[in-house]
């Protein structure tokens, strides 16, 4: 069924050799013909002749090679190759043949190719090297670059039996309308499985639902970094078949098509002209061309290629398309697994738990209290005495209770309307705006991730749209915006460090210093237990419910389990995410507690020797800041960072192997620190302290313009450039204006200046006597209980944004408005959800934490008794 067939593509060379007063000429004229399905025949004449006017010039031998080449590995071997010395390469099965011609020889060869493997398509080309003595004994190589005239391009037949053959049967048969009505093809829409395929080479997935409905039919796509295609097959296709019948199929359509373009004469391909082609047909910009397709398909055009005629042309790049990508096959829509169960029924009996709970505390509100101001007629005292007395209970239980907080029932734990109201009730001070800060902080990530998901997946049908080479948005000042939402997290970490170092220093200056010490497993211990029960419930959803909630042909789930989830779910639960990257993908975002937890486990050790000696702790602060700065700085060479992560001009790894990691994230975290030890110092010394409004005013200058230059900065570099995060290879040519030590710069010292600069508007938000317009605006009252859902809205973003992002059936537009709507969208819902998570599960479980932890406390303190030291607080933070 899969006949030999051969291309004519490439071209007898006509080598001119300036030698002295010398010419070089040297001619092939061989022919390629098959013997049988694997093996090939190669015979023909060399004219090897040398015509010189300098009789100082000799010949005395050539050798003869010949190279075959598998064009499927083109783009990474035969690329290595010099043209020039094509024929000494070894990477592929070569014959040799060597001989000693005499001037104006004709030297004839033949000798077989045989034992290849099926399904290849193979390029044979033949080489001479001529070898000359010059009159000073000197010897040089004439090298006579000779490819095949005639068919040089052979086609392997592929032994393709069963479903494969059924699956490239219906490929053939949808590319040829005349034969979508032959008898033996009935039973199928063959014009709607056509309309339901896309083009290969661009972002056309074709019609998924309408293939879905159609019968005996199965929706493939393939995909390949920013290219992506589907196609509507035969139901026999399988992701296991596709590949080979697809290849099989473009295999005998370059023969077919290239066979009439046969030519002897040498042309000059012009590369730049077939880039733009390209870069039209799939609707880029032409860097994206030379930074994506030209790796894959230049060897194919170049090469197999040199009269770069259009049908052909594309052919080759479709071929080198569909043999690298990744392919699926099937309606991925998953039933939910029975496992989901382990998840779904304790969620069910926390929710039954806190509704009944909420009833009886509500019944229990209703009952009327009794009045303890009622005289007991068995009470001999004078009831005016008895009043007295009461009343001076009362007021000490009023005392007592307005310093000490009200244990909780367990029904009050779980109580809807009393987490309701702690969640809406305004946390008021100094620090007020804090949540401010947290809600926006939380929405700028979630800006960021609505951009870079579709961004790094080449979800955009658009992306010239962005393209600062078309004027873009990415080259827009304003743009700067999101990708600047990476400092979000910045913010998060210098939050975390404030508070952690003047609340553990206000409660280690309480204890002795070895009670202290002995204390911190227990405050670890601590911290993992009122992180770790919202970490299980939307893990539990990551794991088990997003794989079955949806489908589409961008669906990344196969099985109706996160495969990554299975793998890794113990590194979430231990908060070890960040420390490589294959645990990176299942809940995407937990590389932040990652860092978070090893802060928080390095801090007491800083509060240790900030106890001993304020100076020796500011000191190993500032040897930590030294050290993360140069570490990033030596990564950020290493790996050739740019300074925008939209940028790509390296290792395409570089970003997540300096990303995610502690020791590269720390610089905001430890200015936390500094600056929670300078409020806890003036808030203990001088309480009186405060800033004019114009000192104020000025502080908020200076540190607003730090954070705006850390964020901004970068347009200087990135307006201009054409190189983004859509392609994993380095961009050869980003046109960018700053070096590689400038992206060094940055890269290593903007989070450390973004935590200053928020230190500088923190202090003046905190000790300005009149409250400024941006200190109002974030201490704002609904700010408070959105501040305190950011947690939860933080692990849950993601779920929604991949859920909308990968469930598309068709690339989706880019546009300025679209992506409003889309962040607006994802905030909207995920604090909704992140309510939820708050009232059933981070509330009523901190309840309990705080219970537990209390008992465990007390019981500590009772086994060492007569240790004065250990029967203060235990837990420091």
């Amino acid at each position: 069924f899969c006949r030999i067939s051969f291309l004519l593509i490439l071209i007898s060379i006509f080598s001119i050799i300036n030698i002295c007063n010398g010419q070089s000429y040297l001619v092939a004229s061989p022919v390629l013909s098959n013997v049988n399905d694997t093996s090939f025949q190669l015979s023909g004449i060399i004219n090897a002749t040398l015509i010189t006017t300098n009789s100082s010039i000799s010949s005395h031998g050539s050798t003869f090679k010949c190279l075959m080449t598998n064009n499927f590995t083109l783009y990474e071997s035969l690329m290595k190759i010099d043209q020039n010395t094509f024929w000494y390469g070894n990477l592929f099965p070569f014959t040799t043949l060597d001989f000693l011609p005499s001037p104006s020889d004709f030297v004839p060869f033949s000798f077989n190719i045989t034992n290849l493997t099926t399904g290849s398509l193979l390029l044979v080309k033949c080489g001479v090297s001529f070898n000359v003595t010059i009159d000073n004994n000197t010897t040089q190589s004439l090298l006579g670059r000779l490819v095949i005239p005639d068919k040089p391009l052979v086609y392997v037949a592929s032994s393709l039996t069963g479903d494969a053959f059924a699956c490239k049967h219906s490929i053939d048969v949808i590319g040829s309308p005349q034969d979508w009505n032959k008898t033996e093809n009935q039973g199928y829409n063959w014009e709607f499985m056509s309309i339901s395929s896309g083009k290969v080479g661009g972002r056309d997935l074709g019609d998924y639902d309408r293939c879905q409905s159609l019968p005996k039919t199965q929706f493939c796509h393939s995909s390949l970094k920013i290219i992506w295609t589907g196609y509507c097959l035969d139901y026999r296709c399988t992701a296991e078949n596709v590949k080979q019948a697809y290849v099989a199929h473009l295999s005998e359509q370059i023969v077919s098509v290239a066979n009439p373009e046969f030519t002897l004469i040498q042309m000059q391909i012009d590369q730049g002209a077939i880039d733009q082609e390209l870069a039209n047909l799939f609707n880029v910009s032409i860097s994206v061309i030379q930074q994506v397709i030209d790796p894959i398909t230049n060897a194919a055009v170049t090469q197999l290629l040199p009269l770069a005629t259009g049908a052909v042309t594309l052919l080759a790049t479709e071929l080198a398309i569909v043999s690298l990508s990744t392919w699926q096959c099937g309606n991925n829509k998953q039933d939910p697994p029975p496992t989901i169960w382990i998840w779904a029924v304790p969620n069910i009996l926390i929710v039954i738990t806190a509704i009944v709970c909420s009833i009886i505390d509500y019944i229990d509100s209703k009952k009327p209290k009794a009045n303890k101001n009622l005289i007991n007629p068995s009470d001999n005292k004078n009831p005016l005495e008895r009043s007295r007395v009461t009343t001076e209970e009362e007021q000490r239980s009023e005392k007592s209770s307005s310093s000490t907080p009200k244990k909780l029932t367990y029904v009050q734990m779980w109580s809807l309307q009393r987490n309701w109201s702690n969640l809406v009730s305004v946390r008021t001070g100094k620090l007020q705006f804090f949540d401010g800060i947290r809600f926006f902080s939380a929405c700028w990530v979630i800006l960021g991730h609505t951009e870079l998901f579709a961004v790094t997946l080449g979800l955009f049908g658009n992306p010239s749209a962005q393209s600062p080479k078309n004027h873009g948005d990415f080259s827009k000042w304003w743009f700067q915006i999101i990708p600047g939402g990476f400092f979000a997290v910045d913010s998060f970490f210098w939050l975390a460090g404030f508070f952690c170092s003047f609340i553990m220093l206000k409660k280690a200056r309480k204890m002795r210093l070895q009670a202290f010490a002995l204390s911190i497993p227990l405050a670890l211990f601590n911290r993992w237990l009122r992180l770790i029960p919202c970490i299980l419930f939307v893990l539990g959803a990551y794991w088990l419910l997003i794989p079955s909630v949806d489908s589409g042909p961008l669906w990344p789930f196969t099985t109706n389990i996160s495969d990554n989830c299975s793998k890794y779910w113990w590194t979430e639960v231990l908060f070890l995410v960040g420390y490589r990257s294959e645990w990176l993908n299942c809940m995407l975002v937990t590389w932040y507690l990652t860092c978070d937890f090893f802060y928080f486990a390095c801090t007491p050790f800083i509060i240790i020797l900030h106890l001993i000696s304020p100076k020796l702790s500011l000191v190993t602060i500032f040897l930590c800041i030294v050290g993360c700065t140069y570490y990033n700085w030596y990564l950020s060479g290493y790996y050739r960072n740019a300074s925008s992560v939209f940028i790509q001009t390296g290792d395409p790894n570089g970003y997540t192997n300096t990303y995610y990691v502690p020791w590269t994230r720390a610089n905001p975290y430890l200015i936390g620190l500094v600056f929670g030890m300078i409020y806890d110092h003036i808030e203990s010394h001088y309480k009186s302290f405060s800033l004019n409004f114009s000192n104020g005013l000025l502080l908020q200058a200076v540190g607003g313009g730090i954070l705006l230059v850390c964020i901004f900065a970068i347009y200087d570099d990135v307006k201009d450039t054409d190189c983004t995060v859509i392609t994993d290879y380095p961009c050869t040519n980003p046109n960018s204006k700053w070096s590689q030590s400038g992206s060094n710069f940055y890269n290593s010292f903007s989070r450390l200046f973004f935590g200053i600069g928020l230190s500088l508007m923190a202090t003046a938000w905190i000790w300005t006597k009149d409250i400024t317009l941006s200190a109002w605006f974030l201490s704002l009252p609904f700010l408070s209980p959105l501040g305190k859902l950011s947690f939860s809205a933080y692990l849950t973003h993601m779920f929604f944004v991949g859920w909308y992002y990968s469930s598309q059936p068709s690339p989706i537009y880019y546009s300025r408005i679209n992506i409003l709507i889309w962040w607006l969208g994802f905030i909207t819902i995920t604090f909704i959800v992140a309510t939820f998570i708050h009232l059933f599960i981070e509330a009523p479980f901190g309840n309990m934490q705080n219970v537990l932890m209390e008992k465990i406390e007390n019981l500590m303190k009772g086994k060492s008794k007569g240790n004065s030291g250990l029967k203060e607080k235990l837990i420091p933070g």
